[in-house]
Formats: C-alpha cells, structure tokens, sequence
C-alpha cells in the first residue's frame, strides 16, 4: 500500500520556548550504570547499550536493555567476564539481531581488546570476535556497513609499544576482518585516535581520527573517506587553533556531514562544544562553538526537517550545577535557537539523541543526580512545539529535499519524505542492492509542496533498499533498511 500525504510546512519561526519533557525514566541499581548508544529497532522500541556493575561489583560487564516507547522495560541482558568489559555502539543486524561493539579486559589478548558480540533478537548470544593483541586496543564507534557486517573505529598500541595509531576495522556479517586501515603520525610517540565513524549513502566509508604530536603542543582532527575496499579517498584536516575533537558524524541532506564534539577556546582555554560543517569532499563550509567559560561538549547531532540541528551533550557552565545534561537547537546555519539544560546539582550528560516523529526526541544519557545510586542510565523523551501558525502563514519549501525514511530500519511501514520547490514530473523508486526496481511509489505530475510517502514493504524481503527522487534535474538517493 502506498499512501501520499500533501503537507505544508509551518516550521518556520517554531521553537520560541523550546521544548516539552514527554516522561525521562532512569535504569540502573546501587553500582555504576551507563548507556553509550541506542537504537529504536524495527519492531518500534528502544534497545540501549553500555554497562553496568557485575554482581560481584568489582568489575563491569556491558549491559542491553530493550525499552518499550513508554519508557518500560521489556528485557535487559549482560555479557562479560572477571575483569571490565564495556559497549561504546549498538547496531540492528539484517536478520533482526544485534551487534554490539565493545571493549574487554575478561577476554581477548591481553589489556584491553575490542570486542563484538552477536545476538539474536532476544539478546542471546550467537558468537563473539576480539580485536588486538597483547597490548591496549580500544573501540569507540561503529556503523552497520551496507552489506550486513560492520565498520568499528578505534585505537591501538603502535608496535614499539609507546605511541596510539588510529585504527578502522571492517568486518563481515560473521565478525570476520575484511580489511583494517590505521592512521599515525611519523613519530611513534605520537598520540592518534579513531573517534567516530559512518557508511555514506554511496556506500563509502568517512573516519574521524584526532592526532596529538607529543611535546609540540600541536593537536589536530582529521577527516577521511575510503572505498568500498579500503583504500583511501581523500583525507582533510580542521584548521583551527588548540585542541579538538570529533564525537559524531552523520551524513546530511545535502550530501555533505555535520559533526559534533568539543574544541579549545580561543578566548579563555575553556572547553567549547563544537559543531563543524563540511561539503561532500570533507571541505569545511562553517563551524560553531558554543559554551561558557566552563567545560561544554557534544556528543551527538542529528539534523532536523527544516535542515537545523540538534545536538546533545553536556554542559558545566551552564544548568543546575556539576555537569547538566545539554541541547542546543539550531537553524541551518548553526546560529543557535534555543538551549536547554536537565539536571542536577551532580553529574548529568546527554550520550545518543534519536528522533520519533515529526517533532518528538529522546535522548539517552546518564545521571549522578537522580536514580538509584552511583551512575544510572537517563531517558529523557521531549517535543519541539511550534509555535501556532497563523491562517495563511505555511511557508512553501525553497529547495528540492528528500529526507530519510522513518522509522529506518523499518518492517514493515516505513515514511519518506521530500519536498519540491516548483511543480513537475516526480518520480520516487525502490531498488535492491542488486539495482533491480522493486516498487515505484510515485511517477507524475506533482505541484509544489512537502510530501509523505508510507510504504508498505510486506511483500518483499529483509535487506538494505536505495529509495531514489527524481524531480526535473534534481535526482537524490538514500538508503533504508528492512528487517522482519
């Protein structure tokens, strides 16, 4: 069944007050608790990965839990051994599972070894692979890849033991290594580190890697684009002054990427939450900061319907006291709209931010301030009202725009949205990995307006898709993913 919705915008001029906190819940016991990714999976609810206490509470073990949208548990699960084992990223799989991208000290070669764990949907394990040898190898990131395995990003211990090289690693479905990338500078004291990670919508992959010359004083962030078989693209840098660092990376409708993290002040050596804009060739456009004389830094960016930006993090110079829990809205530009901060007078932190309607959010984060004790896992679920449009006041789109599907991964309904500037000939196609075309969900005449797309898939498999528009010389392609 396909389903058009003609919609006119009245997003413009929105968010005078800000938000509205829908329900936040808190997850966790006496020990230390926290969340460092989260997903909504394909059945609609909310799967959480990070870690928590073991019960002999010496030690930690990661920790899965799958939440309804309501904020109520559905199952948890935990995986480790006698030392510390953690999870930085949680990722559906194409079968309906999970795989989870961690680090363990309990198993592996020695120190410290990245660690991806295979589950089935329920959370059972199916198997596991480690990463490293006998030195420190760290995860921090990963990315489902489009032919079912995974991309993880991390860091290892250069050979002559004493400096960190970068490390990229890509994986088949099974956990098996395709092919690893690392990128160090010439000296091995040198400090370089493999931050966040994605799979752009040609199916190419674009790293972030932070790079410290010790005893220089010189600290620098790159960003990389490498072929399907891992071999360099292009790489650019960040020209700015003192120290920076990338946290997320996503691909925006333009083609290009935004990315969040933190930078040196210029002004006052604080730290700044930081928000960098760059063109499909990893050219920087503009770049923002923002904070207080504090320490302020973003963890993840999403981008909104009307090409805006939401960031969240934490903040200290800002909020009820210690680190809040920040977010800051901004227009496509990055000037902010407005900003928010949640918490107490302990230590609070935004991690994951996710989007679940049209004007819906939920952040997983963790609090010191509220809970059961020590560190406790956070959600908090917010609205972005508008602001009353007045009669006549919808404004027609300016730019041709095709978003990305909602819910994705999706089974088996999912919503496409795109908008036309000036009326035409539009087509809208599904295809397989194969190019094969699956279903075309519109061919025609349309006038100018946003539109909604519902796509019922139930009569065709699970697997990744490329939904391509097509509007006079406008033609954009995106990608989805099936799981039943």
């Amino acid at each position: 069944m396909i389903l058009i919705i003609s919609v006119l915008s009245v997003y413009a001029n929105i968010l005078a007050q800000g938000p509205d906190t829908l329900w936040t819940k808190t997850y966790g016991g006496s020990g230390a608790d926290a969340a460092r990714s989260m997903i909504r999976n394909s059945d609609g609810n909310i799967v959480v990965t990070g870690f928590t206490q073991n019960l002999q509470g010496n030690g930690l073990d990661i920790w899965i839990l799958n939440i309804d949208t309501l904020g109520d548990t559905i199952w948890t699960a935990s995986y480790g051994g006698a030392s510390n084992d953690d999870a930085v990223e949680i990722i559906q799989s194409l079968d309906g599972g999970y795989f989870v991208i961690g680090n363990t000290e309990s198993f592996g070669a020695g120190m410290t070894d990245i660690w991806l764990l295979k589950t089935d949907a329920d959370g059972d394990t199916l198997w596991t692979r480690t990463f490293g040898d006998s030195s420190q190898d760290v995860a921090n990131s990963g990315y489902l890849s489009s032919d079912g395995g995974v991309i993880i990003s991390g860091s290892r211990i250069v050979p002559t033991g004493v400096g960190y090289d970068g490390w990229l690693i890509k994986t088949d479905t099974l956990g098996d290594t395709v092919w690893t990338k690392s990128y160090g500078l010439p000296s091995s004291v040198n400090l370089e580190y493999g931050t966040s990670v994605l799979e752009t919508y040609d199916g190419f992959t674009v790293w972030t890697t932070k790079a410290i010359a010790v005893g220089t004083g010189v600290a620098f962030t790159l960003i990389s684009k490498y072929d399907n078989q891992g071999e360099l693209l292009w790489r650019k840098g960040f020209d700015v002054p003192g120290e920076e660092q990338f946290n997320s990376i996503i691909e925006t409708s333009d083609g290009g990427f935004i990315l969040t993290g933190w930078r040196v002040s210029e002004s006052d050596g604080s730290i700044d939450l930081w928000l960098a804009k760059t063109d499909s060739n990893g050219d920087s456009v503009w770049t923002k900061s923002y904070g207080g004389s504090k320490e302020d830094v973003g963890y993840d960016v999403l981008q909104t319907d009307d090409n805006g930006y939401l960031i969240t993090g934490y903040t200290q110079s800002f909020g009820a006291g210690g680190k809040d829990l920040w977010v800051i809205r901004t227009d496509s530009l990055g000037d902010s709209l407005w900003t928010r901060t949640y918490g107490g007078e302990l230590g609070d932190e935004g991690w994951d931010i996710i989007r679940f309607g049209s004007s819906e959010y939920l952040i997983i984060g963790n609090t010191q301030s509220f809970g059961n004790g020590s560190y406790d896992i956070w959600l908090l679920m917010f609205s972005e009202n508008p602001i009353t449009a007045v009669e006549n006041s919808a404004i027609q789109p300016n730019r041709f725009r095709l978003r990305q599907n909602f819910p994705n991964p999706f089974n088996p309904v999912t919503i496409i949205g795109y908008s036309l500037p000036r009326p035409g000939d539009v087509t809208l196609l599904i295809f397989n990995l194969l190019g094969e075309e699956v279903a075309r969900l519109v061919d025609g005449f349309q006038p100018t307006g946003t539109y909604q797309i519902i796509w019922n898939a139930s009569n065709v498999a699970s697997g990744i898709y490329f939904y391509r528009l097509q509007a006079g010389d406008f033609v954009q392609t995106r990608k989805m993913v099936l799981l039943k």
